[in-house]
């Protein structure tokens, strides 16, 4: 997989001593605190609207990810606060022919998908639910998905002209290394597979509405990873009542 990406791990703990960790862990790879810029060519930790702040990580590819789940364990080991308000989002570097697809295929998908996250994260003020009637097919339900992708409260935010990415925001906050490298690899691995499809297969496939399980097979996804994101649906799911 060579598509680029970058995450976003929100926190609840203080920014300086957020950015005492990773001065000594990335010295030059690490941006002064309070300088942000746009190119993502360094980590970068800045300030959000919902919390204390978020590190950023550098544009990626796979490759990088070990450094990712390295600054993961280090935050986790040092107890940085994660709460309720915190998220994990990711963006992935898209063509903007490419929407249609994957807003298509997440509406296939989003009704089951919910239950691998938190019940705060449903629905969430944050990363509202794109399909608002599960009754619907997603091809009758897809231009309010893109719509509603237009907002970035939205579960996907769409194409940003400024760096040509899509954004996962429906991940709860986490350094968990295990499901931070599920989820990103999933992410990755869903853009791949839905700009690959043809629209018109996409959305008129039955059954239309797609199991977490078939859909992981269906990307792609390694069965270790499958089996992190599974075992958090089974325990999530429980929290549906």
């Amino acid at each position: 997989m060579t598509r680029r990406f970058g995450c976003e791990l929100e926190f609840s703990s203080s920014k300086f001593e957020v950015a005492r960790l990773l001065s000594k862990a990335l010295k030059s790879k690490l941006r002064r605190i309070g300088i942000t810029v746009t190119d993502y060519k360094k980590w970068q930790i800045k300030d959000d609207r919902s919390t204390v702040g978020e590190v950023v990580s550098p544009i990626s590819t796979i490759r990088d990810l070990p450094k990712i789940l390295d600054v993961c364990r280090l935050l986790k080991e040092n107890n940085i606060e994660v709460t309720k308000n915190d998220g994990f989002h990711v963006h992935v570097q898209i063509k903007k022919t490419e929407i249609s697809n994957i807003i298509g295929l997440w509406l296939r998908c989003e009704e089951d998908l919910e239950f691998i996250f938190p019940k705060h994260r449903r629905n969430n003020y944050y990363c509202k639910r794109l399909l608002r009637s599960k009754k619907l097919p997603p091809v009758m339900s897809l231009q309010e998905g893109l719509e509603e992708a237009e907002d970035h409260h939205s579960v996907l935010s769409t194409f940003r002209d400024d760096i040509g990415t899509i954004e996962f925001r429906i991940a709860e906050g986490t350094f968990d290394p295990d499901f931070v490298s599920a989820w990103i690899i999933f992410c990755v691995k869903f853009v791949e597979y839905a700009s690959k499809q043809d629209s018109i297969s996409l959305l008129f496939s039955k059954p239309y509405k797609l199991s977490m399980g078939k859909l992981l097979s269906m990307i792609g996804l390694s069965e270790k990873n499958k089996q992190i994101i599974m075992k958090r649906k089974r325990i999530n799911r429980a929290q549906r009542r």
